[in-house]
């Protein structure tokens, strides 16, 4: 009986043998791990030091091509800020950092709520300008973002953005609740101006951006080319005021009117090596 029962032991360990050897069964692998090479890994910024040019896509066909001026003024300048932090910045989540508006010839903090710059005029009798400024923005070569979101207001009342380097120089956008909007520029009291429309999705946000070099100007609004301007200034005359870049809101009387601005980001384009002439 011993016997019987070895022979089976040894019958059933050659088996497996042979079964391990035919694979029969199922082999442990190595486990692989991808390599990547930081090198070619993309570089990863920040999303609070990305400078987010505009993104722009070919025209479908039949549509209107981008203008000239968006190659050869705007893009260039868009591209060299790139990845850098903006010189000025405000979300507006910590304390007021240097924004005033004006009564009588006096200045007083405006009013922050909610994560926001608010600009607001109450009820009244006459149509009335609220002015809003930040010395910190006087600057003469830059590119200014900001978002801003209308509140309570009429169809009519309007944000306005405007920049005075010189006492007879001064370029301004408005942009009213009825989706209407006007950009002037005022170059040796020679007023020019043009109009048109855009859209607004409320309570959407609308960003506007701005670049101002030397004598020309443009402007964007929710990443689109608006306007442009190659008189803006005379780039030899720039007398800054700590009024020089403001905010305004327009409004007729009769009922309140609010609007919001946020995220204000601005680049010095003379603190920008490119413009300085270095590699």
């Amino acid at each position: 009986m011993r016997l019987i029962r070895l022979l089976i032991l040894l019958i059933s360990i050659m088996s497996f043998t042979l079964a391990c050897t035919a694979g029969d069964l199922p082999q442990s692998q190595p486990v692989s791990t991808p390599t990547v090479l930081a090198s070619e890994m993309p570089p990863r910024i920040p999303a609070s030091t990305q400078v987010p040019p505009p993104l722009f896509f070919p025209p479908t066909p039949g549509t209107t091509p981008f203008p000239v001026w968006v190659t050869t003024f705007s893009d260039p300048i868009l591209a060299s800020l790139y990845g850098r932090r903006p010189d000025f910045q405000d979300d507006f989540s910590l304390l007021n950092r240097g924004w005033f508006y004006d009564v009588a010839g006096r200045p007083y903090y405006a009013h922050l709520g909610d994560g926001a710059l608010i600009l607001k005029l109450p009820e009244g009798k006459e149509k009335e300008d609220l002015m809003i400024y930040n010395p910190a923005l006087n600057r003469r070569n830059f590119v200014l973002s900001f978002d801003l979101r209308f509140g309570e207001t009429q169809p009519d009342d309007t944000v306005r953005f405007q920049f005075n380097p010189a006492l007879d120089q001064n370029f301004s956008l408005d942009l009213s609740k009825d989706k209407n909007w006007s950009f002037h520029w005022n170059f040796q009291n020679d007023l020019k101006s043009i109009t048109g429309a855009y859209d607004q999705f409320p309570p959407e946000r609308i960003n506007v951006l701005f670049i101002v070099q030397g004598s020309e100007c443009a402007v964007y609004l929710n990443n689109a080319p608006l306007d442009y301007s190659s008189i803006c200034m005379a780039d030899t005359k720039f007398r800054p005021s700590s009024r020089s870049v403001s905010f305004h809101m327009i409004a007729f009387p009769d009922h309140t009117a609010i609007v919001n601005i946020d995220n204000v980001k601005m680049w010095d384009l003379d603190e920008v090596p490119v413009f300085l002439g270095q590699p």
